[in-house]
Order: C-alpha cells, then structure tokens, then sequence
C-alpha cells in the first residue's frame, strides 16, 4: 500500500503545482468541481460492489462460481455505467449550468461522460478482482506505472486548451489507467487464476448480484452520500462566491485527501480486520483505544505543523494567489482532529456489522454540513462549508461513542480520554491564535 501511496502524493503534488501556475483560483475551482462530479459518477456507475466483489471473490471454491461472481458483477455495472453515462451526455447543459454556473462547459461534461466507462471497469471491477485473488502486487505495478504516465496528458492538454484541457485529462487519465490495469489483469488469465472464457450471459446469476449490492449497500449508501455534498457544496460555493472561491476552498480540502489516506490506510490494514474477526470484548476494547492513541499521538503534531506553516504550504504546493485559503486551512485542519476521531468510530460500527449506526452517522453529518453551508455562506462565505465540516464530525463523534457505548458497551479508556483533551487543547489553540 505505501508504494502506491507514496506515488499518488507525488503525482498530486505535482498536479497541484502546475495547475495552480497555469490555471490559477478559477481554473482551479472548475477542475476540483469537474473531479467531483466525475468521481460522483464513478461511484454510482459501479455501485460500490468493491467490498462485496472482494469478499465473493476471495470466497470462491471453483471455476464456476469465480465466474458466476465476476460476470454478475460486470452485467451489473454494465447496466448502471451506461445509465450514468447517458445521463450525463443527455443532460449535459442543466449539469454545466448548475454545477459549474456557466453554459461554456457542456462539450467538456460530455467527455467526462466518455471517460466514465474505463474508470468504472477499473475501479469497479478489476482492482476489485486483483484483491480478491490476492493479486494486490499487479494492481501496484499498474496504478503506480499510470498514475505516472498520467502526468503527461495533465500538463500537455492544460498547457494547449486550459480548463477544458483539464476535464479532457480526467478521461484519458481514466482511459490510460483502465489500458495498464487491463494489462496486468491478463496475467490472471494467462496463469489460469482467472479461468479462461470467464465472460457469459448464461453465468449471470441474480441472487448474486442481489448478495454482490446488499453486502456494499451501507457502503454504497456513505460514498453516495459524502460524494453528493462535495458536488453540492462546490456548486453552491461557485453559485453564491464564485469559482475563484471555489478555488480557494478546494485548498483545505485537496490537503485533507492526500494526508488523511496515511492513517486510513494503517486503520484498514491492522484495526479494520481484527475487528471483523469478532474477537473477544477486552481484546476489542485494547485495539479500538490503541487506535485512537495511535491518531491522536500522530496526527496531533502534523496538524500543528500544517496549521502554524500552512502559507507556506500554499506558496510551496500551489502559488501566493491562494494565500487566501489560509483561513480556511486553520478551521479544515482543526475539524480534521475530529474527523480522524469519528473515523475510527465509524471504522469500528462497519467492521462489527452496525451497519445502521454506520449510515446514520454519515446522515447527521451531511445534514449538519449542507445546513452550516446553507446557513453562513452569505456571513462567513466558504468559511460555513469548512464549520460545516468542525461541526458535523464533533456531532456525529458524540454519537458514535454513545452509540459504540451502548451497542459495544465500549468506553474509551480514562488514558484516552485525558490524551484527546490534552491534543484538542494543543490543536484548538494553535488553531485559535495561529489566524
């Protein structure tokens, strides 16, 4: 995992720089807001059948029922990526006018529409594939090849046709990667891993792709849910402030996606699996409050650091035409200690099948989002986006823990809590005096 992690930072980083440079705030609000609705779209084109595809996948005793998993999965999305795809070639122009606030993006919608198809066969299925037949190296080797391959047709097309480059280059980033992905998959074939003519109708089975979407409804449910905010909170940003604002927004929360992974990843790997293994409840206890001591030991200074140096940050990552970000950083990096609580408490609902809980929490923290947003945009402009954020996670944190209490009866331990104190006390006034 860190390989690729390490190399999706890099190419980030060097996204970011180049087209804070060559596009400056308002190509770069558009860019984030056409990232959202692509990956908006993404998910719902694949339904979120990953976790389950995995699992069937993993699972299989033969040829046959490997078969009957895979093709169930594929008719499926099949059916769903060509109803997104449509959608967005149909209604390119209410889409265009809403999300983006201006008619001169309708051609770009349409070729977002045409990359849909090879990220949703890549996301959807074949990386789903590669970890369930534990082929997790071949799925490495292709997204670190592509996601360097990929610089290329980022700077070229933004360097020759600007915005519109920049939504071109998200299909062929999806094409390209969809090429490599497909190449490494073949070995599956080849080795007989993946028995051959492993595609027809006749191996369809309904009450698979019943079990494939019941076992990601939850999940399928959350992705939806934060993916549809983000696309609403950005079009209404652009709507009421502007796309330079919009820009700026996309600051805090483009910093958030490319650190948060490191503790997502640590979280999925080591706490999600134990416990889903329904282990014994002081063995259970000892790893949830492990964790939350681990993220909060960890997580604590780099939010110092972000917050007392972010101007750096911008100058360094992007350019001094964002400096106006900066607040928006301070108020995004102080809910981040928060979010990386609720985390963990969400992490720990999916992992002992409390899935409702798990729904819910993600329910009270969009409501409370979209509502902040609504509520102190016209006071505080994309400032009631970011408070959205503080304020959804500490909410849904005080119910997590209830609910962990009550479901569980798990109680953080008194050295947990008197650590969380102490760091909220460092983060919040670094936060506070740092503005």
């Amino acid at each position: 995992m860190g390989t690729v992690t390490v190399a999706n930072a890099v190419a980030a980083l060097v996204r970011a720089k180049y087209a804070a440079i060559v596009l400056g705030p308002a190509g770069v609000g558009y860019l984030s807001q056409a990232n959202s609705l692509f990956f908006f779209a993404n998910n719902a084109g694949a339904l979120a059948m990953g976790a389950g595809l995995i699992k069937y996948v993993a699972d299989a005793k033969n040829d046959h029922e490997l078969k009957t998993t895979i093709c169930s999965a594929f008719s499926m999305q099949v059916i769903t990526a060509s109803i997104v795809m449509l959608a967005l070639l149909v209604f390119a122009r209410p889409i265009s006018s809403y999300f983006f606030s201006t008619d001169k993006l309708i051609a770009p919608v349409m070729i977002l529409a045409i990359g849909l198809p090879f990220a949703v066969a890549t996301s959807g299925m074949m990386v789903p594939i590669l970890y369930g037949l534990n082929s997790y190296s071949l799925y490495a080797k292709a997204a670190v090849i592509a996601t360097a391959l990929n610089i290329i047709p980022f700077v070229v097309l933004i360097h020759f046709y600007q915005v519109k480059g920049a939504f071109v280059q998200i299909s062929v980033s999806a094409g390209v990667t969809f090429l490599l992905t497909l190449y490494y998959v073949r070995y599956l074939v080849t080795n007989q891993v993946v028995p051959s003519g492993w595609f027809g109708w006749k191996f369809v089975r309904w009450e698979k792709i019943k079990g494939l979407f019941s076992y990601g409804s939850a999940s399928f449910g959350v992705t939806m849910l934060y993916a549809g905010t983000a696309l609403l909170a950005k079009a209404v940003i652009i709507q009421r402030l502007g796309v330079v604002v919009n820009g700026f927004y996309h600051i805090p929360v483009a910093l958030h996606a490319l650190y948060v992974p490191l503790f997502q990843h640590g979280l999925w790997a080591h706490t999600y699996p134990i416990l889903s293994a329904n282990p014994k409840k002081q063995r259970r206890d000892d790893e949830i409050n492990r964790s939350f001591r681990f993220c909060f030991l960890m997580i604590t200074p780099l939010l110092v650091a972000m917050i007392l140096g972010r101007s750096l940050i911008i100058k360094v990552v992007y350019t001094s035409s964002f400096l106006p970000a900066s607040d928006l950083m301070a108020v995004q990096f102080f809910g981040d200690f928060f979010f990386i609580s609720t985390y963990i408490v969400s992490l720990v609902l999916l992992a002992t099948a409390r899935l409702k809980w798990f729904l819910g929490l993600a329910i009270i923290y969009n409501l409370i989002f979209v509502g902040s947003l609504y509520g102190f945009i016209d006071q505080i402009g994309a400032l009631g986006a970011v408070w959205g954020h503080v304020l959804g996670n500490v909410v849904i944190l005080v119910v997590g823990l209830w609910a962990l209490h009550k479901k569980l009866d798990f109680r953080p331990s008194r050295e947990v809590r008197r650590l969380f104190v102490i760091c909220l006390c460092v983060v919040g006034t670094v936060a506070l005096l740092g503005r």
